[in-house]
């Protein structure tokens, strides 16, 4: 499995730091909203891997579009 985006063309690297960002700004929000602040198990949360498949049954051409 590849841990670098280098080998994805210049759009879909750019797609999916557009994608890292709102992820990691949700789950920010997440975490502060609802009384979460109070709560150890919430306010201490974070992300430790985002993982990115291909979507079950296409081919690999047509996730690279």
């Amino acid at each position: 499995m590849k841990t670098a985006l280098e080998h994805l063309p210049e759009k879909q690297q750019a797609e999916l730091a557009r994608v890292r960002s709102i992820l990691l700004a949700e789950f920010e929000v997440a975490k502060a909203g609802r009384g979460g602040g109070a709560q150890p198990w919430r306010r201490d949360g974070h992300v430790q891997k985002i993982m990115v498949g291909r979507r079950e049954g296409t081919s690999r051409r047509e996730n690279l579009e």
